[in-house]
């Protein structure tokens, strides 16, 4: 099942649901009547991947309310929601996975409200852990990731932003959606795995 707006990750799960010949379902993570709908109409699931962002970009001085609100309904509040609504139809050895982000470990001036919101998310990983045990819950955190998210800084632009963002992690490289993709499968099938945060950031913040 596919909730998700962010592309590369969205676009590997999407096409393992068409590899998978499972239906397709779409729902407003932002509306608690479209999640609790969609839960009733799926019925039992194995996994829920929430992938879902909407990032409030910018300076402190720059930043607005709504831009605020909107990361923290569609990547914070919108999970919880989900977690509430799926967690009675979620299988017996099944797990929730989350997507938090790198910049809730590096701090960097501009990130903010990104940062804020992927905080948030790593918290609540834990306590959904607890709080849902014994279904699995786990974020991951990805860094810079070769995906559409960055086409708006043209073909020059984020050639040069990934450059130098390769030359300044310990990995030496941009990640891809392979890279999360992977990830996530990780998350899901490994069983001993709950209340944790998975980085795959290349070592970015470590620099």
């Amino acid at each position: 099942m596919q909730l998700s707006s962010a592309p590369g990750v969205a676009s590997q799960l999407r096409r393992l649901v068409f590899e998978t010949h499972a239906p397709i379902q779409f729902v407003d993570i932002t509306d608690d009547a479209s999640i609790a709908a969609l839960a009733d109409r799926v019925g039992p699931v194995d996994h829920v991947v929430s992938t879902a962002s909407a990032r409030a970009r910018g300076m402190l001085a720059d930043l607005q309310r709504e831009n605020l609100r909107l990361s923290f309904d569609t990547k914070v509040i919108g999970p919880t929601m989900l977690a509430k609504y799926f967690a009675p139809h979620i299988n017996p050895g099944g797990s929730l996975v989350l997507f938090s982000g790198v910049h809730a470990f590096k701090l960097n001036v501009g990130y903010l409200g990104v940062g804020i919101t992927n905080g948030a998310v790593d918290f609540l990983t834990r306590w959904l852990a607890v709080e849902l045990a014994p279904i699995r819950v786990n974020a991951i955190s990805p860094g810079v990731i070769d995906t559409g998210a960055w086409d708006a800084l043209g073909d020059d632009g984020k050639r040069d932003y990934f450059k130098h963002i390769a030359a300044g992690n310990p990995a030496g490289r941009i990640g891809t959606p392979d890279d999360i993709a992977g990830a996530v499968l990780f998350a899901m099938t490994n069983t001993f795995l709950t209340g944790m945060t998975v980085k795959i950031d290349g070592g970015e913040p470590l620099t």
